[in-house]
């Protein structure tokens, strides 16, 4: 049996972040997933910004994807794990070598005209 979002031990307003995803998954359609995770992307890039979400609050939410996704047994394009990456190493976020709001924005760009 897999696992559900709320099993990991995330706070619930983590997990409640990551419900739409969750439901683009169960409709299977590869379009509305990258859809919905473009746009979450993009939102969190916006709240960062406006300082109404800490970096360490966006790394949980793509960590808690990226177990989740995994534990699924996804087949994920570049893009996606591309995407995962950066976004859980935000909490690196202003460091020299650490990730960007603009990469994660171009990354969302491709991955929601992907298809």
């Amino acid at each position: 049996m897999k696992p559900k979002l709320d099993s990991y031990g995330f706070s619930p307003s983590i997990v409640e972040r990551l419900r739409p995803i969750v439901q683009a998954l169960q409709s299977q359609s590869t379009t509305e997933f990258r859809r919905v995770l473009a746009r979450l992307t993009l939102d969190l890039c916006v709240e960062i910004e406006e300082g109404t979400v800490t970096p360490k609050t966006a790394d949980d939410v793509f960590t808690l994807l990226d177990l989740y996704l995994g534990d699924q047994g996804m087949n994920l394009d570049s893009d996606v794990r591309n995407l995962l990456s950066e976004g859980t190493s935000l909490h690196h976020f202003g460091d020299p070598a650490g990730p960007t709001l603009s990469i994660l924005r171009e990354t969302a760009a491709r991955i929601e005209i992907g298809d």
